[in-house]
């Protein structure tokens, strides 16, 4: 199948199809796709086996003819063929595919470096011995006269047998091949100099991406993506000086100078990697391109972080390999791995053991699904947790330690209690983090129920929901706690972890840009979504709501649609709650659109839900919540399924239902829907509670008052435990088993619960609405209980709100409970008269009982009938 050279206009070549040769071998998916070329997944029916196939690309300037290009590419690639050693992925095959150059390697089973070094806390030793296995291949390359150019943790492997390998040597050079046209033009002077706006200064002077994490972090840092595509042009030539190669995070001092990177640059990149794996965090700091290319040159390091216990010896060897100036650093990678093997303290066999027999060691170990002193490779560590929240018995806990502080100097009320439950909100969350993650990793790796795909989608949610605690635990202790209106219900707002149990498909992923520039940028988006949330949960929506129309400009300006539809979405939800309702309704079309054109399904799913409450609920529109409905089923369907997602859209159906009077359907919807969040999330969860105050809610409302005040109840007892007693998120729920105990005839519970409930309402924020939902059972209560005289202040305030909000589905019900109130305390029966007679005209315009969609505004509860029989009964004025 006919493939293409990129052009000017067109820079990215097509992908080739499943089936396709790449001279002998057939093509059988794409693996990646970067800077340098494409890496396909490839039969090889000569010999029966499964090949990894890189197509490079033939870079061209115009300056020397395309033959004598792919000329040098293809010796090259021979070269790097010719490397044989048990510490580098083999290559089996190198040659030519119409304009480009390929090479057929050993399809490798396992995972990358990186990864081992997250999976759980390793002890110094254990990555030492991984290192200088790794370490072996980079001097065996250097043998054989090639320079890596881009060694990092993600460009090692270790297989299923617990083999260290070396790969992608797809920026690799012959060191001999110095074709120097006498100094190239330094990264700085290219990045100040380019007035190209997609260009590398664009990249530089966006939101900072802090390239120092730590490796115990949730949030591991991601090294930059090789620059060299989207840098303006200095040299197209591979291998001439001054072209920037690589990921700036690694690069030696002299890569950006824009002078030949030789083996000593190879020896800095892997004391970076080496440094980082030890410390949790890289060398030098930099926000951006610019601010780390100038701690590197400069030779600006970081202090070493004291919680991290790394021998000195290691230390000296290291600090070595990292110095600017490349002569200062060790004579070779042999001399450098020698250093790391000598322990001073140990006299023994352990560091005494060279190459193949470090890395059969590792092999071993590994081979057993067993790092050193570890009983899986899957077990999460305590250190996975610093900085974003500690154990409580971890005395170098710095975090946890902090947002109490936070919000006992926030001045709240009960902030010893709300600390209390907020720790065991985030000790939950961390629990079920880690469990979810030890289990899908063991399902993989030891157990081999899961493919290394579903592995990497279920990874990359984890690692996002472990994103999201650590912006939100950030903003806790930024400043003070003061500034977050509810730190209780931020945490209950966290994206359930259970989430990512549900990724069933790699049909359902969503391709990130192949443009290595416009990848970064579309994650340093979806960083800032991450925060915003945090903020929106908190709270803070002025800032939130700020923040998030400057990530929608940005997410517009990387062209990825996925991402944009995901900030619209945010900044919907916040428009959503500061009351900007028409531009929430822009804001989510477009959103809606958008996912569907770029097949973010999951996406789609969480955007028709919200419309089916809309449309069913505010709206009172049935059919047009109808076509929502419709939508969510055929994209969770197309999804392969989504437990958690379908019981949201299942809630909001009942919830439409109901209002429209089909308060059966609803119940069941609602059941369902209750059903699978106690599975998967637990009968406990607070998310449960809300579902059991819809459903009794409805219940109630068709007479099964018992039933209703059960769910009720446990409703009651779970937010209770999480928020405390006198939290506004209990105010609904207080307020309903109000309405079920009154139902019941228990008037004086009913009159204790809407009591609370207005309480609650007086001390804290939210819509006045929620005032009036508590005192309409109030008066109820006061009715039932022979206080009509009571019950008529609390109905005036809430008519007051009901009209003023044009309240219509409660305004019959609230009328004719004053015109009781009214005639039976004596104080204005005329008036009491008026209200039914009100109450029955209007239940009347709507049409008979049970007619058209909105059988719910036909006669809400009734009321028309009652409102007919008590006039009746009360025609005397």
């Amino acid at each position: 199948m006919a493939t293409r050279l990129p052009s000017p206009e067109d820079p990215t070549p097509p992908l080739l199809e499943r089936g396709a040769p790449i001279g002998r071998y057939l093509v059988l998916g794409l693996v990646g796709r970067g800077a340098m070329g494409e890496v396909y997944a490839a039969y090889d029916p000569e010999l029966d086996r499964t090949v990894a196939v890189k197509l490079l690309h033939v870079p061209g300037d115009g300056k020397v003819d395309l033959a004598e290009q792919k000329a040098r590419v293809l010796r090259e690639a021979q070269a790097i063929a010719r490397l044989s050693h048990p510490n580098v992925v083999v290559v089996h095959d190198v040659g030519s595919f119409e304009d480009r150059v390929f090479v057929a390697m050993e399809f490798v089973d396992g995972q990358t470096l990186s990864y081992w070094l997250h999976a759980v806390p390793r002890d110094w030793r254990a990555i030492l011995e991984v290192f200088v296995a790794a370490g072996r291949g980079l001097s065996a390359a250097h043998a054989a006269d090639l320079v890596h150019r881009d060694f990092k943790g993600d460009n090692v492997m270790i297989t299923g047998s617990g083999q260290v390998r070396v790969m992608d040597f797809g920026l690799a050079r012959q060191a001999s091949n110095r074709k120097s046209t006498g100094g190239g033009v330094p990264l700085l002077d290219r990045l100040s100099s380019s007035a190209d706006t997609g260009s590398t200064v664009a990249l530089a002077h966006q939101r900072a991406v802090e390239i120092g994490g730590r490796l115990g972090d949730a949030r591991p840092s991601t090294p930059l993506e090789p620059i060299g595509a989207q840098s303006p042009p200095v040299n197209a030539n591979l291998t001439e000086t001054g072209l920037l190669v690589g990921t700036p995070a690694y690069m030696a001092p002299e890569q950006f100078r824009g002078q030949l990177a030789d083996a000593r640059s190879d020896q800095f990149s892997f004391c970076v990697a080496l440094y980082e794996a030890l410390y949790g965090q890289r060398p030098f700091a930099g926000g951006t391109v610019i601010d780390l290319a100038q701690n590197v040159i400069q030779g600006r390091m970081r202090a070493a972080p004291v919680s991290r216990r790394v021998p000195g010896w290691v230390r000296r060897a290291l600090l070595r390999g990292l110095a600017t100036d490349a002569d200062a650093r060790w004579l070779s990678m042999d001399e450098l791995l020698a250093a790391l093997s000598r322990n001073p303290n140990v006299r023994g066999w352990w560091y005494a053991l060279g190459g193949v027999a470090v890395a059969s060691l590792v092999a071993g170990s590994l081979a057993l699904g067993l790092a050193p002193d570890r009983p899986s490779i899957c077990r999460v560590g305590a250190d996975r947790f610093a900085g974003i929240w500690e154990g409580a018995g971890d005395r170098r806990a710095v975090r946890r330690p902090a947002i109490a502080r936070s919000i006992a100097a926030s001045n709240r009320p009960r902030s010893g209690e709300t600390f209390g439950n907020l720790a065991r909100l985030f000790d939950g969350y961390v629990d079920r983090w880690s469990r979810l993650y030890q289990d899908t990793c063991e399902a993989t790796n030891l157990r081999g129920e899961q493919s290394h795909e579903v592995l990497d989608l279920k990874m990359t949610c984890l690692r996002d929901r472990l994103s999201e605690l650590g912006a939100l635990s950030d903003v806790l202790v930024e400043g003070n706690a003061a500034a977050v209106t509810d730190p209780l219900g931020a945490a209950t707002s966290l994206t359930p972890v259970e989430r990512c149990a549900d990724i069933n498909s790699a049909g359902s992923a969503i391709a990130p840009p192949g443009d290595p520039a416009v990848r970064q940028r579309v994650n340093a988006a979806r960083d800032r979504l991450v925060e915003i949330k945090a903020l929106q949960d908190a709270g803070r929506y002025a800032r939130a709501l700020d923040e998030a129309v400057s990530v929608v400009a940005e997410a517009r300006a990387t062209g990825y649609e996925p991402v944009i539809a995901e900030a619209l979405n945010r900044l919907a939800l916040l428009q959503v709650d500061t009351g900007r309702t028409r531009e929430a309704n822009a804001s989510a079309e477009e959103a809606l659109w958008l996912a569907e054109a770029s097949r973010h399904d999951e996406l789609v799913v969480e955007l028709a839900t919200v419309e089916i409450y809309v449309a069913g609920y505010v709206e009172h529109d049935m059919v047009k919540a109808q076509r929502w409905i419709n939508q969510a089923q055929v994209f969770l369907r197309r999804i392969g399924g989504h437990d958690l997602l379908r019981a949201w859209m299942q809630n909001n159906i009942g919830v439409a239902l109901d209002a429209n009077g089909d308060r059966e359907g609803a119940a069941a919807q609602m059941s369902s829907a209750l059903r699978i969040k106690e599975r998967i999330l637990g009968k406990d969860h607070p998310d449960v509670a809300f579902t059991l105050a819809n459903l009794a809610d409805t219940l109630n409302a068709i007479g099964r008052s018992k039933e209703a005040l059960e769910l009720s109840n446990r409703g009651v007892e779970i937010l209770s435990r999480t928020f405390g007693v006198n939290h506004p998120r209990l105010l609904a729920q207080l307020t309903n088993r109000a309405e079920i105990l009154n139902n019941l005839g228990r008037h004086e519970e009913a009159h204790r619960d809407a009591v609370r409930a207005v309480a609650i309402k007086g001390t804290g924020s939210g819509p006045e609405l929620d005032l009036m939902y508590a005192l309409a059972p109030l008066a109820e209560a006061e009715l039932g209980l022979g206080h009509p005289a009571r019950a008529v202040a609390p109905l005036e305030q809430a008519l007051h709100i009901a009209e003023a909000a044009d309240a219509v589905t409660e305004l019959p019900r609230l009328r004719f409970a004053m015109a009781r109130a009214l005639w039976d305390s004596g104080r204005d029966r005329r008036r009491a008269r008026a209200l039914a007679i009100i109450v029955a005209r209007e239940a009347a315009a709507y049409g008979p009982a049970g007619a058209g969609a909105n059988k719910a505004l036909s006669d809400p509860n009734g009321i028309r009938e009652r409102a007919a029989a008590w006039l009746t009964a009360h025609n005397d004025v």
